[in-house]
């Protein structure tokens, strides 16, 4: 009786350990399986990791290295320097008469485009390399839509029925197209932050065209002319000018070749001097000389890296 319990005994012991053995197995072939389908599923979408993973800020910094293209948008403020106007009378009848003031911008708007690269060049690095500065060099386009208006005195000196000065009060209003085209050259602060903050300079040149231009004249005290006439019989007239600019912006980075920008620019454009007709006869033409004009930009934009 023993003998027959031991035999069973020893023959569920060995189904037992018989279906412990194919378990372990059947896992060991299943885990195979799945190292060789991970593998295989590496191989086959490694090429898209790049590209669907999130962009680490170390990753950042070099993802914007290479030829680059951004568009901008924004607005700007003017200030200039005084402006003096020379309107010639008839010959004989009325001596040469000058207009003085300031001309007062108001608010207008931005646009603008830049091609450029940003060079793969390390031109200082921290310690522990998380801060690095990288240089840039680009083309930079911007149009700048602006009204100039500002009320100004008129000067007759000396006048034939009066001696001394005598003046009027005139207003003068024209649209501005401001076109400027720039080489600038910028340097950026590669952070751990994934953001980069970057000061420039740039030197180039401006065209200002004038349009829908008018010199009023005013009522009030010594006024020479009746109220609410325009002296100039053409409207348009346009002058070019050397300029120059800084720059301070902020890049952020926001995949392998796409940034957004917040920049500051602050324009210096040179004196400019423009001719108009006015209603005098023989229609002489009267002379706007300009003095330097200061314009400040604020923009945001978009950038990409080819």
């Amino acid at each position: 009786m023993g003998l027959l319990f031991q035999s069973l005994y020893d023959k569920e012991d060995r189904e037992v350990k018989g279906k412990r053995s194919l378990c372990i197995a059947l896992v060991g072939v299943a885990g195979l399986g799945l190292g060789i389908l991970s593998a295989w599923a590496g191989e086959e979408t490694g090429g898209k990791e790049v590209v669907e993973k999130q962009v680490t800020p170390e990753e950042g910094q070099g993802l914007l290295k290479g030829l680059y293209i951004g568009v901008v948008g924004g607005g700007a403020i003017s200030d200039n320097d005084p402006a003096r106007g020379d309107l010639d009378g008839p010959p004989g009848v009325l001596p040469t008469a000058f207009v003085q003031g300031s001309s007062i911008s108001h608010a207008g708007a931005v646009g603008g485009l830049a091609v450029g690269k940003l060079f793969d060049c390390v031109l200082w690095q921290s310690g522990d390399g998380k801060f690095k500065l990288l240089p840039a060099l680009e083309f930079e386009g911007v149009w700048v839509g602006q009204t100039y208006s500002t009320n100004v005195n008129g000067f007759l000196n000396p006048v034939p029925f009066a001696p001394g000065v005598f003046s009027f009060p005139l207003h003068f209003r024209a649209d501005a197209d401001v076109g400027l085209l720039t080489l600038n050259a910028k340097l950026l602060l590669a952070t751990p932050w994934g953001v980069l903050p970057y000061v420039g300079a740039g030197f180039g040149g401006g065209i200002i065209e004038l349009s829908n231009a008018s010199l009023v004249t005013q009522a009030g005290p010594g006024a020479f002319f009746p109220p609410g006439l325009n002296l100039l019989t053409s409207h348009s007239a346009s002058d070019v000018a050397p300029t120059a600019q800084g720059i301070a912006g902020l890049l952020f980075p926001i995949g392998p070749h796409w940034a957004l920008l917040a920049q500051y620019n602050f324009v210096w454009i040179g004196n400019t001097n423009y001719v108009f007709q006015n209603i005098l006869p023989p229609g002489d033409p009267f002379h706007v000389h300009a003095g330097d004009l200061f314009e400040h930009v604020f923009v945001g934009g978009v950038v990409y890296r080819f």
